[in-house]
């Protein structure tokens, strides 16, 4: 498949014009092979782009893309990173914020599929979709529901055991969203799950008497590229 048709195909089913971000989505780095082989990956790591290489892939689509939107030296990491891609003329594709927010292969639809929320409705609402989901659970111990998921993503889970053992209803919100805890405990959560979270909120979880699961940054994030692969 030819790069630009590619990309056409991604821009328009992942809506990437359509979502305001702090980095650039899309294409950001072309090259001029033909592509026959995709790597998907969380991060731009120069090991991410020589394992894709190893692999025969010609580009790379990232979550985390090499470019935000301040202007910074091409120096250190991200010059050698551009350094081996245009050496192995190899094209980079972004999508943050459109891969946390698809209602398809979205972080946050897939991982309210994978806990089994039902009567799904938004939890966070960006440009009008969903960023994060609340649902209902049928009643499970939290420790029970942490260890699957766990299991289910290949992470340690980290359990804030701060309200009820036994919870019903849910909310998910993918990578680093300890901002939206008291959104949770205001909607009547006993449990709100996510990637990643800063000192201050656990004092926070705690007097508020909710659960906070913390599955990672990257765990909860590579669920949207495996879709969408």
């Amino acid at each position: 498949m030819k790069l630009s048709e590619l990309v056409y195909y991604l821009d328009n089913y992942l809506e990437i014009d359509q979502v305001a971000d702090v980095c650039v989505n899309g294409l950001e780095v072309e090259c001029g092979q033909e592509i026959t082989k995709i790597a998907l990956a969380v991060d731009p790591a120069e090991q991410v782009f020589r394992k894709a290489d190893q692999e025969g892939a010609q580009l790379v689509l990232l979550h985390h893309g090499l470019f935000w939107k301040e202007a910074v030296p091409i120096t250190g990491p991200l010059y050698r990173r551009l350094r081996f891609l245009l050496r192995r003329d190899m094209a980079v594709y972004a999508a943050h914020l459109p891969l946390d927010i698809h209602e398809e292969v979205g972080h946050n639809a897939i991982l309210a599929g994978m806990i089994g929320l039902a009567n799904q409705e938004p939890f966070v609402l960006h440009k009008g979709k969903p960023l994060g989901y609340i649902g209902q659970l049928p009643g499970i111990h939290r420790s029970d529901l942490a260890d699957r998921l766990g299991a289910q993503l290949g992470v340690e889970p980290a359990l804030w055991a701060f309200g009820r053992e036994n919870v019903s209803r849910v909310a998910v919100c993918s990578g680093k969203a300890d901002s939206e805890l008291a959104e949770a405990h205001r909607r009547g959560c006993e449990l709100y799950i996510t990637g990643e979270t800063a000192h201050s909120a656990f004092t926070m979880a705690q007097d508020m008497g909710i659960n906070v699961l913390f599955l990672g940054h990257y765990g909860t994030e590579t669920v949207g590229l495996k879709a969408l692969g």
